[in-house]
């Protein structure tokens, strides 16, 4: 065991994905349905996650809003790829921390329209800090951090196009 992780079992998931990598591909699904007012509940895969508002957006600050859950979604990421990646290494790490923070232009949020150069809305700059705690040499974790960012899924889904499809209906509901 190295990390709380077994690491041959982690190694032989490498090993059978390097032999065949469409087991690698999977599809995600997720159901969102609202509760009244800004509150949602998504339901994915045995998982429920409640979203909200802030009071100071007209919600009533019951759960994280979904911004807050992307950037969570990030930072818990890219700490699973970085604990990954230093098991398939055989470092052991006795603590690891990231500090996120996102820059949010909520008035292009609420603007009714956008127009060219305007800042759009979501984030604009994600900064994340990491701490680690671990006997192995700087330099190794620090490459490991490199890594970790440039194999996160979540973070390399934020930072490229993904094309997305929308199909609207009022069939199910009606």
């Amino acid at each position: 065991m190295v990390n709380s992780l077994d690491e041959v079992k982690i190694k032989n998931i490498v090993a059978g994905l390097k032999k065949n990598p469409d087991l690698g591909k999977t599809v995600t699904k997720a159901k969102s349905t609202w509760k009244g007012g800004f509150k949602i509940e998504t339901c994915v895969k045995d998982f429920k996650i409640l979203c909200d508002e802030p009071c100071a957006l007209g919600g009533t600050n019951s759960a994280p809003n979904p911004m807050t859950l992307l950037l969570s979604s990030y930072g818990a990421c890219l700490s699973i790829v970085f604990i990954f990646l230093a098991t398939l290494k055989n470092i052991e790490i006795e603590s690891l921390e990231i500090d996120l923070e996102g820059d949010t232009d909520i008035p292009a949020f609420l603007a009714k329209e956008i127009k060219e150069g305007d800042v759009s809305p979501g984030f604009n700059e994600i900064r994340t800090k990491v701490f680690v705690k671990s006997k192995a040499p700087i330099e190794e974790l620090e490459e490991l951090c490199r890594q970790a960012l440039s194999i996160s899924p979540v973070g390399q889904t934020m930072m490229k196009s993904v094309r997305v499809l929308n199909e609207f209906s009022r069939r199910r509901l009606a």
